[in-house]
């Protein structure tokens, strides 16, 4: 196993609430192990099968509990696939979070499904652990169902929000959150982030 994507599967995909203990671990099984938050869930395709069984903290502690049947939602067979450039989508996101304005709850257009992203993001922090963002396959069914993420190490679902597609792509009004395509996404990022930053002066004020 790999512990750099151990690692990303607790920092990015369990879940946060104290309200849910089990979902806070990662569990493991012959020849996998899971974590998941309900909003995104990732398998990693390798296990310690001396923990089979188990669902850890990160400092190792056992958290008891039958672990919920995560293999039920994963779809068994690929939807439409997604072509977009999805090391480019991880960057892009990184860079939209930190924009003025930016809320939780802003969404990007996957096919037809719409995404938070900062759920995407999560299982992508995954897969850029693992290597993995430049091989990663994705596809969708319909709007309602999760979008599928697949590479040789990892399978992750992530899933959607109610679709608005005649809210994508307009102006943020307030504080309220938005609908971005990709490729409106992807090229704000390309003309943003390539314009030369300002230089800062020390003590300015003088």
């Amino acid at each position: 196993m790999n512990k750099k994507i151990v690692k990303a599967l607790f920092s990015y995909a369990v879940s946060k609430e104290k309200i849910r203990p089990l979902m806070q671990g990662v569990h493991f099984e012959e020849d996998v192990c899971v974590a998941s938050d309900t909003y995104v869930l990732v398998v990693y395709k390798a296990s310690n099968p001396a923990l089979a069984g188990t669902t850890k903290l990160e400092d190792g502690t056992d958290i008891k509990g039958t672990y919920p049947a995560f293999k039920r939602v994963i779809p068994k067979k690929s939807g439409k696939p997604v072509n977009y450039n999805w090391s480019q989508v991880y960057r892009a996101i990184k860079w939209f979070k930190k924009q003025e304005g930016y809320n939780p709850n802003d969404k990007l257009v996957v096919n037809d499904c719409h995404i938070a992203m900062s759920t995407l993001l999560n299982a992508l922090e995954v897969f850029n652990a693992a290597g993995d963002l430049g091989c990663m396959k994705v596809s969708t069914i319909d709007p309602s169902r999760p979008i599928l993420l697949e590479s040789e190490q990892l399978t992750a679902i992530v899933m959607p929000c109610k679709s608005e597609p005649e809210m994508v792509d307009l102006e943020r009004q307030d504080c309220e959150s938005v609908v971005v395509s990709y490729a409106n996404l992807i090229n704000t990022y390309a003309i943003e982030s390539a314009k030369p930053k300002e230089a800062k002066v020390e003590m300015a004020w003088l």
